[in-house]
Formats: structure tokens, C-alpha cells, sequence
């Protein structure tokens, strides 16, 4: 076979000729030249010409003329205008100074702007935007630029128009608003001004919430479930209590319920009353809004009882209004709320959390400490210490899993909540928490449906609705529907203060509030008598609790005078009266034996319902014989520790944190506080922490303020930047590409960008590709440690953290609370605000929204909806729940109490990367976990030297090269979590690393650590700087010091020139003494004469090395107590006018002696402030010295001869050198034996290590560590 031949392309201006006729192509061809000869002789392009091969362009140009598709406003003019185009920016891009600035005119290529904008010849290549003023990332000034239209300065570019910064708008949930419009948030108003949300500061008030199975989420809107069986304080204060009743349930409460007490533990648990303690006063809410008040049932209601008023709002909810402005929301089913007033913020404890707009303290026990794990924190909060303690492994599974045959019932019922009827409400609520609710309820649902199903899809509209959105939904929820008795109507958006007339009557002040339920219609109420809908304006008044019907009139005294006040509308109208109007108008038997005296414990015949523990001691609860049973109860003095249910006495009591027991004086660590316990309450410091956003596998961000979304961009995003002053400025960006076939994103690569653009550094990690250089970076020190790389810079106090895969850390210093904005949060300790765009002020609460708003180029495209992986690939889900279980396994139990699992869990695609997510953020918090395996994600480490650790510490390792400057790198690192990765065996005492690459142990003694570095060149500590016969320049502790100053070179006719003559100092009588001067960022040595000098040429004679120790050299003499004494490394010179035979350089010098002149005493002996070194550059004493000198061990280079073939290396005892015939002569070459084995110096071959060790001990093998390792991950 041959192949085929290759296509002839006809000119386009031919292809004319031939489909054209004669005159067609002979008009055509002519014109394309005229117009594309501009390129070939116009002035204009003369500079490019001259740089730039013109021909190209103008054939190009040839060609678009002809082949210019005729349509709409194109012309051939304008077609041939782009390769003119492409041609000037080639030139331009050249940087010639003559490069074309002003090419188009009227007749040439004529550019036509719109929306304002105008043509420029050359203008940055970035068009700023309204977006872009406050998304762009600083960058560095360059001077590329491109032709093209752009806005007037002072004006940016939106919806393709230029406007003045002034007139840009603002963007909330995908809309955009114009300045000055305003939108509420909160009790708050936002204004858009300048493109950014500027908006109130008012203090609001808050809900909180427990609902479902329950559900709960707190002031701050922190979210959590638990299940516990038990009654809990949803709120406490001084002299108040609201407290919930769980029981266990099947997805809703149910009176025919009867579980046995061995299986309650398998159902979950729901709110069955509510108790609310006022002083001495009882309030209890039951099932069907039943009402006890101190334990008498109250049949009528609206009811006041110890100032607060209890009283229906609708046919759905009950409210009590309490006289502290505390408002409880109870269904009579399983749902309650409190709206708690602004007056309670930090003022807050129990289930409800902590109310200071701080989702990290929320689960703040009565022990004063913050419990990360939400069964802990739970168990705390008990009414009743009778009841048990929840244990983890019952809630630890989720209810679809356990019931996988509700699970597709459960899911089709539950998706309404993020369809089509809740759609409008979608961008202002988040549906998904509410949705996950939906499928744990439903699936353990074993009543009807609907009893299960309603009370989530009435929260999520109960939420819509206090956002003004308005969802009629129980029309199209067949099993939600709800029947009005009498003439009442459903209301989706009922007045809670209108419900009857004693309502209207009792609080005439109420503030309304959206209720759901059965209401009369509007301008109607119910009659407290007979219960139905009458007008308003037929309500009976209320005055000192005498009812007085509609229209009676009386005269009261008034501020000024007599009043005639009116009943109306159940309120009183009141005005000035005038004159004639005044005129007219159990078995105890046997049970002494349970009770212990060695457990401090006595009988007792009336054992309280609640005893004194070490928890309520300093609020004792109240004894009431009213119920009675014997039993055993603590002696006098004592209480009772219900964790080992022993009594003890109070100072005894021991203090809990993360399910574990603290004693009196022992220490926890919570975050980067201690906590101290102290009679059963901890007592902790006050330091402020600094704050860290995490970002890990396909897409998983965890903010500043520990709130954790998914977001699935394929783009570059601003994670984080802040700025406090123009030198404390930074960001790091993101860059996310698509990792998978089902369209989930993982981060490529993470930037740092430090500075102001005229001192900016920048380093970029990039997945797969090597940690760039970073020698240029002055405030960024790269560092390396376990399976991270680190970025970091001290005087931000910021800490870049890459594993070199897909997850990135970012800690910061809590200076930049409220000054940082990005994908990571706005960092001021609120989570509900974290979803912040470029614009300010207002939160999405929209992930997507969000992220897409941080984007950095506007043409990436938007990010996609979140989706459940499993569901592409249903056969992989049983083994990702069987994988990724074992973050639920007792590897993992230890950190549970301290790290929630469940985002982790629901993040597991990437099975190694959502794993060791987790495992570091047990290390964060102080629990390293060893959880890797050979079957699990492994990690190879060289064992000869190395061994995989859970918790490897991030502070460089100490090395001959950083030894003298290790300390600096531990302030650096020292607030660092533990990371994993391989741990390398420490060094023998005395030994440090070579170096970090290839982890050898050498004698401290040896290194040569790295003092400078000048212009990439690498000066170690000892090294000479610069050198001639009357001065050396050594490099020690990163300085230069000098001894001698430059010699002059004289010229010589006399001498060869081959050999350099220099100037000589001969003086007649000589007495130097020396002077300490810094010149130029040396330090001279510079030495005086008190006799005249004469300066004669000497020869300098090459040398030749001889082995051993020179003669004593002293060459700054000094008196006994000077302040300081120099005695540099010798030249070669110095050592030969010393009258010494060994002889040698500096790099052949191995060894240094140093001693007293005359006594001859070792340095060390007289306790002087004494240096001696040869990577020190020889002696230096400082602060009161004698007069030293110092001798050198001189070892010479091997040098080839006829007697010797084969040398040892006498720092190697694997390598030897041989010498060998080169064209250049005979020369030494290095060489190496083979693995196993040493060079045996008396056979002088290669021999076995046992062999070679018995003649040279030296040799005994040390291990060298490959300090490279290798993760094998498995992903789905």
C-alpha cells in the first residue's frame, strides 16, 4: 500500500477564479492586494517590518480578504483586519521601542466601541468590573497590554457598559440591586453603596429550635441531632429553666407507643413536653398542647401563671410568654422553639448554646468547657442524673441504613423539599439540612407517614416565611393537610397577637409574628366564651381582671385629668372626659444491706427524686417528700458522682471532658487554651486562637468558623485574602479542575500571593510537579515535614499548609478576625455569615452562589449542583460505606468526642484523601490516630531509618545546614498541629543530619552549616570570601570578617609573568597591634606599625600540600586582656613564613588547635568567650582575651605516583580512588564498591564489610535514609 498524497491547498484568491467568473476574480484579487500592501508599505508598520518577518502576515492577509464570509455587517476589510491586528501585537510583544502605538484611523481597520467604552492602542490587557473592584487579586504591574475598547479611568465595565464606580450595583442570590436599595437582614437593613452591602449594626434576637427526632439547632444556628432519652435543659439561668422531656419514638410520638425498656435504645427520640421553671413556678407543656401549671391542669387558656402568659396563636402552636422576654413555641406534637430577645446574647447556656453569634462555643457544658462531640455535650445537659448517659455506638447509624426498605419511600417524599413547590424559597433558605432531617425522620418512621413527614416541611415553611416568602405547600402534601373547625381558615402567614380576643386585650404592644395554622379570617376573632369567630370590633375589654364588654365606657384618672376611656376591639380608647361626661360615667424492707459506708453512703426511707451531685451542688435541687421511695442516698457533706456513682466529697469531684474523667488539678488542652479542673468545673485560660480554613478532596471547604459546604467550581477562586496595611496584605487562590467522571472538582494547584504589587512575592504549589524554587522568597520560608509542604510568613502570622495533593490549610493569626473575605469566610467567629460575596454585608445561602462569586476569571463557567456520587455508581456504594465505616471504628473512637465524623463520612469519594481529612483534624485537636495499613491507604517509609508516624512534628529536623539558625525555624513552627507522614530515627548524641535531602548523621563537630548567600552563590560558615597575601575574608555566624586589608598588585618588568608579585611589608622593627573596623559589611582586622616600612617585590613560588600539623601561628598579637583576639585561617603564605613543612590551602585544612602564647594552655580552660573552628574561619575572643595562637591540621588531596595505585577515601569507607591514564596525564578517579561491601586498605580490593570492619573499625555501616516516600491512595 502507499499512502496517500497530501492535500493541495488552493489560494483563496484562485478558489475565486474558479467558481467566479474572469471579471469577478480579476476585480477580487486586485483589491485584496491594494488593501494588504498597507502592511508592506505604510510608515506605520515600518519599525515591526524591521523586526518581524512581514510576508507571513501580509499572505494571511491576502487571504482572509478573499475568503471573507459575506453576512450581516462583515466586509473583507474586516476580515483582513485581524491578521494586521495579530501582526501589531506580535511587534508590540517584542517590546521594540519603536513599536506601532496608533495604527487604525477612518480608513484603516477602524475599531467601533459601544457602551462607552473607548479605543485604546495599548491598555492593560484586564478590564476592570464592578465584580472585579472587589474579587480581583492583586498583582504584580507588568506592561503587557492589548489593543481594544475600553472604559474612561474612573469608570469600570458592567452588563457591557462603563459606569462610575458609584453606580455599581450589588449582588445577592443571583439578583442584582442598584445603589441605594435596601433589603432587611435580620431586624437590620442592608443599603447598596459603591457595589458593597453596607448595613446596620443593631443587635437581633434569635431562635432556637428542637424538632423531628429532634432536631436541634441553636441562637447561633449551629445544627446537630441527638437522641438522647432523658430531659434536658434547652435553657438555664439564675432563676429560670426551659427543659425538653425525650422519650423513644418511631420518626413522631405516638400514645400507643409502648416500647420494652431493653429496645428503647434502638428508636430514636422526640420532644414529648416541655417544662418551663420560673422561681418556684412549674409550667409544663404536653402532648396536644396540654397545660399543667405547678401540676394542676388548666383547662381554659389564654392562662397567666408567675408573670408569664400562656396562651394559643393558632391551631398548630401554643406560645408562653415569659416575663424575662423569653417566647416558647410549642406544635403539641414534637416541635418547639424559643426566641430568645437581644438581651440574652452571651448570656445563654443548655442545648440552645451560647448566643454570641459563635458557633464554636455552643456546646459549652455546665463544667465551663467546650465539648466538640455532641453526645458529650448532651449528656451534660441533663435534668435528671438518674438517667444514662447516651452512648455513641446508638447514634452512630443512620436510620436509612438500618431501614434500607424506607429509604426509597423516604427519599421520594423528601425531594418535594428541593423541588419545584419550595423553589422560590431555595435562595433564601437552605433546603438540604432540612432534607436530610426529612430522610432520618421518615426512614424510622414507623407510624403514618404523614406524622413523620409534616413537622420538617412545616419548619423549612416556618423558615420561608420569616423571610417573607410565602408557600402555600399543604395543598400539595396530601398527608399534610389540615382541617379549620368552625368558620376559621388555613393561614400560611397567620398574626400571632390576633388569635383571640383576651390576646388582643392582654398586650396591646404584642409584636406581631407569622404563625401557620387555623386563624379566623382577617378582621375577625375568637370570642374567649364561645370560641368562635367573631368581628373584632365585638371583643369585651379587660381591666384588672374584670372582662367588660364591647362599647362600655367608665372615667379613670388620666395623666392630665379625668379620662373617658372606650372598650373597642378589645382595647381601651381613652380621651379627655369632659365635665358632664365625668358626671355620668414506698416498702423499705431489706434495702439497708445495698447501702455501703465504705461508698460514704447511708439508707434512707425517702430517697430523693433527684440527689446532689457533684454537677448541681452549687444549685441544689429542691427535696419534695411528695414522692418517696427507699433507697440509699449519700452521707452528710458528701454528693454523689454520678459518672462512677460514688459519693465523694465536693473538692473531689472530678471534672469531664470528651467522655473521659478528669481529677482535681489535672490539665486539658480545648483549642490553644488550658483547662484546669477545679472542683468539678474547669477553669481555662483566655487566649485568643488563631483560625484555620481547610479545603479536601472533591471540593470540601471548612471556613474559619468551622462551617463545612461542598462547592463544585472548575476555575481559579480567591480561598482567602486580607489586608491591614499596604505591607500586611495577602491572598492565596485556588485552582480547581475536574478530578472524576462524574463531575466533581479537586483543587490543581494553591497560590500564595504576599505584599503590595511592588514588593510582591509569589509561590504556587501545582499537584504532581516538584516544590518550586523559592531562594528569591525573603518573607515566605518553604519548609517540609511529614506528607505537607509548608508556606509561611512570621510577620503575618500566616501558615500555608499543602499535602502536595488536594487539600490545603490555611492558619491565621487572630489579628485578622473581620479582615478576611474568600471562599474561606469573613473569620469573626459567626458562621451564618460566612457565605459573603465580593459585595459585602449580605450572606448567600446558596453554596453554589457563593463560590461562583469568588470566581477570578468571568469566563469560567458556573459550578455545578452537588450531586451524590453513589447514585452514578450504585455498585460502588457498599464497599465506599465498608471503606469509609472505619472512620467509625474504635481506630478512630478516641477523637470523636473532640472531631464530629459525619462530614467526613459524607465527603468520602476521595477514601484516602476524606480519611486523613479527618485524621488531621484529630491531630489539630491534639489525638493522633495510627490509622493506615498495608490494606488501608499505606505509606511506604525507608525502615532502615524511617517509620511511618500518625504525628510527625513540622519543625525542620536539626542539620549541619541549619543548625546555627534552627531555633528561628522553632518559633516559626512551633504552633503547628502534628502532621502524618514518615518519621526519621533520631541521630546518636552529638550527631546531627547532613542535611535534609539525603539524611545522613554526621558529628556536630564536622558541619559546615551555610552562612551567606550572595547573588545564588553559597557561602558555608568558614568559607574565604575573597583572599590574596595581605588579606583573608572568611564567611562566619552570616557575616564576612576580614583580617588585612586588599593588596595593591605592582607591575614588574623583572618578573615572569606567570607568576603574580605582590607588595610586602619588610619593616626594620616591628609591634602590631590590631584594630576592629567594619568596612562595607566586613570586619577588618587592620594592623598599625610603630616603625617605618619599606614595600619590595617578592616572588610567590607555587606550593606543594604536605600532610600534618604546621608550626604554632600567631599572626595578631595582642596584650593579656584586649578585648578581643583574631586569628583567622592562615594563608599558604602565613603557613610557609611560620617555617612550617606541612602545608596546605583551606579546603585542605581538617583540624584546628588552639592555645595561650607562652603558658600554652587549652582555650577551654581559662573560660574566655572563645571560638575556635574551622568552620568558624579559624580563632575569635571577644569581651576580655590572652594572646592566642593556633595550629592546623593540614590533610592533602591524594595525588598520583609510581608507587601508589589504589588510595582509601578515608571518609568513605564504600568508595577508594584509583589512578588512571587520561589524555591529560595520569589523575585520581573516585570509585565505589559494590552493595555489602567496603575497600579493604591492606589487600586493597573490594572486600566483605565484616572483613574490612575488623582491620578499620570506623567502617562500621551506618544507615543512610532515603527521606522520599510514596502514598497509595484508592479514591471512588
Amino acid at each position: 500500500d502507499q499512502c496517500a498524497s497530501p492535500p493541495v491547498e488552493t489560494h483563496a484568491c484562485n478558489i475565486a477564479r474558479i467558481h467566479e467568473d474572469e471579471e469577478r476574480h480579476f476585480q477580487l484579487e486586485p483589491s485584496a492586494k491594494t488593501f494588504c500592501d498597507k502592511l508592506l508599505t505604510d510608515p506605520r508598520f515600518q519599525a515591526c517590518r524591521a523586526v518581524i518577518d512581514v510576508m507571513p502576515y501580509y499572505e494571511a492577509c491576502k487571504w482572509d480578504y478573499c475568503s471573507c464570509p459575506l453576512s450581516g455587517n462583515t466586509n473583507r476589510k474586516q476580515c483582513a483586519c485581524e491578521s494586521i491586528a495579530v501582526f501589531v501585537k506580535a511587534c508590540n510583544q517584542i517590546g521594540n521601542k519603536a513599536a506601532v502605538k496608533t495604527w487604525r484611523d477612518d480608513d484603516t481597520c477602524p475599531m467601533t466601541c459601544s457602551g462607552g467604552r473607548v479605543y485604546h492602542p495599548c491598555a492593560p490587557h484586564t478590564q476592570e468590573t464592578c465584580r472585579s473592584v472587589s474579587t480581583a487579586v492583586t498583582l504584580a504591574s507588568t506592561h503587557i497590554c492589548e489593543e481594544g475598547c475600553y472604559c474612561p479611568i474612573g469608570t469600570v465595565l458592567h452588563d457591557q457598559r462603563c459606569v462610575e464606580r458609584e453606580q455599581c450595583p450589588c449582588q445577592l442570590r443571583s439578583r442584582w440591586f442598584q445603589p441605594g436599595q435596601k433589603v432587611p437582614k435580620g431586624c437590620n437593613t442592608c443599603t447598596c453603596v459603591n457595589g458593597q452591602w453596607s448595613c446596620t449594626q443593631v443587635n437581633c434576637g434569635a431562635r432556637c429550635g428542637a424538632i423531628g427526632d429532634p432536631h436541634y439547632q441553636t441562637f447561633d444556628g449551629k445544627r446537630f441531632n441527638f437522641m438522647g432519652k432523658c430531659s434536658y435543659y434547652l435553657m438555664k439561668g439564675d432563676n429560670y429553666s426551659i427543659e425538653a422531656e425525650n422519650v423513644a419514638c418511631a420518626g413522631a410520638i405516638s400514645e400507643a407507643m409502648n416500647f420494652p425498656a431493653q429496645s428503647s435504645s434502638e428508636f430514636p427520640s422526640c420532644t414529648k413536653a416541655i417544662t418551663i421553671r420560673l422561681g418556684e413556678h412549674i409550667i409544663r407543656l404536653k402532648q396536644g398542647r396540654e397545660v399543667l401549671v405547678n401540676g394542676q391542669e388548666v383547662s381554659k387558656l389564654p392562662f397567666t401563671a408567675a408573670g408569664a402568659y400562656i396562651h394559643p396563636i393558632s391551631s398548630i402552636f401554643l406560645m408562653v410568654e415569659l416575663p424575662n422576654g423569653l417566647e416558647v413555641w410549642w406544635d403539641g406534637v414534637t416541635r418547639v422553639y424559643i426566641d430568645a430577645p437581644a438581651k440574652f446574647r452571651d448570656n445563654t447556656k443548655g442545648l440552645c448554646g451560647t448566643f454570641n453569634l459563635n458557633q464554636k462555643d455552643d456546646f459549652l457544658t455546665p463544667e465551663n468547657d467546650v465539648e466538640q462531640d455532641v453526645v458529650a455535650f448532651a449528656n451534660k445537659w441533663k435534668t435528671k442524673e438518674v438517667c444514662s448517659n447516651v452512648k455513641e455506638k446508638e447514634v452512630s447509624t443512620h436510620p436509612c441504613d438500618v431501614n434500607p426498605h424506607n429509604r426509597a419511600t423516604a427519599e421520594k417524599h423528601c425531594a418535594k423539599l428541593k423541588g419545584d413547590l419550595f423553589e422560590s424559597c431555595h435562595w433564601n433558605v437552605d433546603p438540604e439540612p432540612f432534607y436530610d432531617d426529612c430522610l432520618y425522620d421518615l426512614c424510622s418512621c414507623q407510624l403514618d407517614i404523614g406524622q413523620c413527614l409534616c413537622p420538617i416541611f412545616s419548619a423549612y415553611a416556618k423558615e420561608c416565611s420569616h423571610e417573607n416568602i410565602l408557600i402555600n405547600w399543604r395543598n400539595d402534601i396530601r398527608e399534610c393537610g389540615v382541617h379549620c373547625p368552625g368558620n376559621q381558615v388555613y393561614q400560611i402567614c397567620g398574626n400571632s397577637c390576633t388569635r383571640t380576643c383576651f390576646d388582643i386585650s392582654y398586650n396591646p404592644n404584642c409584636k406581631k409574628q407569622c404563625v401557620e395554622g387555623c386563624n379566623c379570617p382577617t378582621g375577625q376573632t375568637i370570642d374567649s366564651v364561645s370560641g368562635e369567630c367573631i368581628p373584632v370590633g365585638q371583643c369585651p375589654c379587660q381591666l384588672n381582671g374584670i372582662e367588660y364588654p364591647a362599647g362600655y365606657k367608665d372615667i379613670r384618672a388620666g395623666n392630665k385629668g379625668l379620662e373617658l376611656c372606650t372598650c373597642h376591639g378589645a382595647l381601651w380608647e381613652c380621651r379627655p372626659a369632659t365635665p358632664k361626661e365625668s358626671e355620668e360615667f414506698p416498702k423499705s424492707g431489706g434495702m439497708k444491706a445495698m447501702c455501703s459506708a465504705t461508698r460514704n453512703e447511708e439508707f434512707t426511707t425517702c430517697e430523693p427524686v433527684e440527689p446532689i451531685t457533684c454537677k448541681n451542688m452549687h444549685n441544689p435541687p429542691e427535696f419534695s417528700p411528695a414522692i418517696c421511695k427507699p433507697g440509699c442516698k449519700c452521707k452528710k457533706r458528701y454528693v454523689l458522682d454520678s459518672n462512677t456513682n460514688k459519693c465523694i466529697l465536693p473538692p473531689e469531684c472530678p471534672c469531664h471532658h470528651g467522655g473521659r474523667s478528669y481529677a482535681e488539678g489535672e490539665s486539658m488542652a480545648e483549642d490553644c487554651n488550658t483547662c484546669k479542673c477545679t472542683q468539678g468545673k474547669w477553669n481555662c485560660t483566655n487566649r485568643e486562637c488563631a483560625g484555620i480554613c481547610t479545603a479536601w478532596g472533591d471540593s470540601h471547604y471548612k471556613t474559619f468558623d468551622d462551617r463545612i459546604y461542598d462547592f463544585q467550581g472548575n476555575c481559579d477562586y480567591v480561598l482567602v485574602k486580607g489586608s491591614i496595611s499596604k505591607e500586611e496584605v495577602f491572598d492565596i487562590s485556588l485552582q480547581n479542575i475536574p478530578c472524576g467522571s462524574t463531575g466533581v472538582t479537586c483543587s490543581k494547584s494553591v497560590t500564595l500571593r504576599v505584599g503590595s504589587p511592588d514588593k510582591q512575592e509569589v509561590i504556587t504549589f501545582t499537584k504532581d510537579k516538584p516544590v518550586p524554587s523559592h531562594t528569591s522568597l525573603n518573607r515566605t520560608i518553604i519548609r517540609e515535614a511529614g506528607l505537607f509542604v509548608y508556606a509561611e510568613v512570621h510577620d503575618l502570622g500566616l501558615v500555608l499548609q499543602w499535602d502536595k495533593g488536594t487539600r490545603v490549610y490555611v492558619r491565621v493569626d487572630p489579628k485578622w478576625k473581620n479582615r478576611l473575605k474568600g471562599l474561606c469566610g469573613n473569620y469573626n467567629d459567626d458562621q451564618m455569615d460566612d457565605f459573603q460575596t465580593p459585595s459585602g454585608g449580605l450572606s448567600e445561602v446558596s453554596a453554589k452562589l457563593f463560590g461562583d462569586s469568588w470566581r477570578l476569571q468571568a469566563y469560567c463557567p458556573d459550578s455545578l449542583e452537588i450531586t451524590d456520587t453513589c447514585l452514578n455508581h450504585p455498585n460502588r456504594k457498599l464497599w465506599a460505606v465498608k471503606m469509609c465505616g472505619v472512620l467509625k471504628t474504635a481506630v478512630f473512637q478516641p477523637c470523636h468526642s473532640e472531631v464530629p465524623v459525619h462530614p467526613y463520612l459524607e465527603s468520602c469519594e476521595c477514601l484516602c484523601t476524606a480519611i486523613a481529612a479527618y485524621a488531621q483534624e484529630c491531630n489539630i485537636h491534639g489525638i493522633p490516630i495510627k490509622w493506615r495499613s498495608q490494606q488501608l491507604c499505606p505509606i511506604q517509609c525507608d525502615e532502615k531509618c524511617a517509620y511511618y508516624s500518625p504525628c510527625v512534628q513540622t519543625c525542620p529536623k536539626e542539620t549541619c545546614d541549619n543548625y546555627m539558625v534552627n531555633t528561628k525555624f522553632n518559633q516559626l513552627c512551633s504552633e503547628d498541629a502534628c502532621v502524618e507522614g514518615c518519621e526519621v530515627k533520631p541521630c546518636p548524641p552529638g550527631q546531627v543530619y547532613q542535611n535534609l535531602t539525603s539524611l545522613e548523621c554526621v558529628p556536630i563537630s564536622v558541619c559546615k552549616p551555610i552562612c551567606l548567600q550572595r547573588e545564588d552563590k553559597v557561602y558555608y560558615e568558614g568559607d574565604i570570601v575573597e583572599q590574596d597575601d595581605c588579606h583573608t575574608c572568611t564567611c562566619s555566624h552570616q557575616s564576612v570578617i576580614c583580617l588585612g586589608a586588599p593588596c595593591t598588585p605592582v607591575p614588574s618588568t623583572e618578573m615572569s609573568t606567570e607568576v603574580p608579585t605582590y607588595p610586602v611589608s619588610v619593616p626594620s622593627t616591628v609591634t602590631i597591634s590590631s584594630t576592629y573596623v567594619i568596612t562595607e559589611g566586613r570586619s577588618y582586622a587592620t594592623p598599625t606599625s610603630t616603625a617605618a616600612t619599606t614595600v619590595v617585590p617578592i616572588h610567590v613560588q607555587p606550593y606543594e600540600c604536605v600532610s600534618g600539623w604546621t608550626n604554632w601561628i600567631n599572626t595578631n598579637a595582642v596584650k593579656n586582656g584586649a578585648n578581643f583576639d583574631l586569628e583567622p585561617l592562615p594563608s599558604t603564605l602565613t603557613i610557609l613564613n611560620a617555617g612550617s613543612r606541612p602545608v596546605c590551602n583551606v579546603s585542605e585544612m581538617a583540624d584546628i588547635r588552639c592555645r595561650v602564647v607562652n603558658t600554652h594552655e587549652h582555650y577551654k580552660k581559662l573560660g574566655e568567650d572563645v571560638e575556635c573552628s574551622i568552620m568558624g574561619g579559624g580563632l575569635k575572643c571577644k569581651d576580655g582575651c590572652h594572646d592566642y595562637e593556633i595550629s592546623i591540621l593540614c590533610k592533602c588531596h591524594m595525588k598520583c605516583d609510581d608507587r601508589h595505585q589504589f588510595f582509601p577515601n578515608v571518609y568513605d569507607c564504600n568508595k577508594f580512588y584509583h589512578c588512571e591514564e587520561t589524555p591529560l596525564g595520569p589523575e585520581v578517579v573516585e570509585k565505589s564498591c559494590p552493595p555489602q561491601m567496603l575497600y579493604n586498605p591492606v589487600k586493597q580490593v573490594c572486600d566483605h564489610s565484616v572483613n574490612v570492619v575488623s582491620i578499620v573499625p570506623e567502617c562500621q555501616v551506618q544507615p543512610v535514609c532515603d527521606p522520599r516516600l510514596s502514598e497509595q491512595s484508592t479514591s471512588i
